[in-house]
């Protein structure tokens, strides 16, 4: 099983590299840019989803005692 993951996680690293050196992520995160601009209520559901995030920092601390 850990061997899988381990497997799992390098195949994600190497398409993450593959990705970057093609300029596929530029390509996607100018996309991105563009289509928020045009979304009126993406800064709202944006602070939304970064408080979750927090909050559920906030929980996995307190469970594992950070």
């Amino acid at each position: 099983m850990k061997s899988r993951l381990s497997q799992d996680v390098r195949e994600a690293n190497d398409n993450l590299l593959e990705a970057v050196k093609e300029k596929k992520i530029g390509e996607l995160l100018d996309t991105f840019d563009k289509e928020k601009s045009e979304v009126k209520n993406f800064p709202i559901w944006n602070s939304y989803l970064h408080l979750a995030d927090i909050l559920m920092q906030l929980i996995k601390a307190q469970r594992i005692g950070d």
